[in-house]
């Protein structure tokens, strides 16, 4: 009688090793990372070199209204698995 092997493959989400869950939450923090480096990039430049003032804090309105909610949507998803 050979004995069964199990494909190792097959738990992978369940593994210590690759835990589904623990990779989310490192994705979304890392990727939140990226967004608040590139927002204060973004928030400089537009503050030094736009040419009118106004122009620029709407534009920053507008980018962050459309863009923290689907990070906060991002983070609900990723930590609550």
């Amino acid at each position: 009688m050979e004995p069964v092997t199990q494909n190792p493959f097959d738990s992978l989400g369940s593994s210590p090793l690759f835990n589904m869950a623990v990779m989310l939450d490192i994705l979304f923090l890392l990727l939140l990372g990226i967004y608040v480096a590139y927002s204060a990039i973004l928030v400089y430049h537009w503050k030094a070199y736009g040419i009118k003032s106004s122009l620029a804090n709407l534009t920053l309105i507008i980018y962050f209204v459309s863009t923290i909610p689907l990070i906060i949507l991002m983070g609900v998803i990723a930590l609550t698995n």
